[in-house]
């Protein structure tokens, strides 16, 4: 996992440094030592009594050829329980393979009344059920898979693979997301099927000395909750290592 160099002059918090070196690299592995743990950073080791795992996730895009420019639009977004609020009574769509889009597609149905769901597979996928809620909430289907973005003026087109085209206002991708854990999880620590760490209430995974916080962990992917998660290990970690009296 990468981490970024600061110069002397950033080392400065308000009320004075606070005599912490960081140092730029890519961490290839996590390793237990005695008394904690030690961070391999190519040919260099870097040893800490205790480790906050900070890493996140990233999410997965679809292999659209106009994503990236809708994206810096503003068009395009990744999380309802952020921003779901800033879309309602707007044309909103949910793109990704249908049976992991639906989940979605149905939570932003809260806050409009016109959302669809558009499939990177087939929307055949979906079988009687899940068809059956769509209906209920009033979530159109889209007919064929999606092959790109189009934008006229203000106007945003999802094209189909057809030719035809769908009119909405604001995308949000649904295709799921890399969790960045594999330093834990090399190291042995407990994680679901998606790679998400657990921890206990004081964000410690089952690897001693070593915590977890944010987005790869099981919580809400929230900063409210990453930074809440964030002070409780840290306090922790203050805890645990002992006096150190000015």
């Amino acid at each position: 996992m990468p981490f970024q160099d600061r110069s002397d002059r950033d080392r400065v918090g308000h009320g004075g440094s606070y005599r912490t070196v960081l140092q730029e690299g890519e961490v290839d592995a996590l390793e237990s030592v005695p008394g904690g743990l030690r961070a391999r950073i190519g040919s260099r080791h870097i040893a800490a009594r205790k480790v906050i795992l900070a890493t996140g996730i990233v999410d997965d895009k679809p292999a659209l050829p106009s994503l990236q420019e809708f994206i810096y639009a503003g068009k395009i977004r990744f999380c309802p329980i952020c921003d779901g609020f800033e879309v309602q009574g707007k044309s909103v769509a949910v793109l990704g393979p249908v049976k992991h889009a639906i989940k979605k597609a149905l939570f932003l149905r809260t806050y409009t009344r016109d959302v669809t769901l558009l499939a990177v597979d087939e929307p055949a996928n979906l079988d009687a059920g899940e068809q059956r809620a769509l209906r209920d909430a009033g979530i159109s289907v889209a007919p064929e898979p999606v092959i790109d973005l189009q934008t006229e003026g203000e106007n945003l087109w999802a094209v189909l693979s057809g030719g035809a085209r769908v009119g909405i206002d604001v995308l949000y991708p649904a295709m799921g997301a890399k969790v960045r854990s594999e330093l834990a999880i090399q190291l042995g620590a407990r994680g679901n099927e998606d790679g998400c760490l657990y921890v206990d209430e004081k964000q410690r995974t089952s690897i001693q000395h070593l915590y977890a916080v944010g987005d790869v962990t099981l919580e809400l992917d929230q900063l409210s909750v990453a930074i809440g998660q964030a002070a409780i290990a840290a306090t922790d970690v203050h805890n645990s290592l002992g006096e150190n009296y000015r």
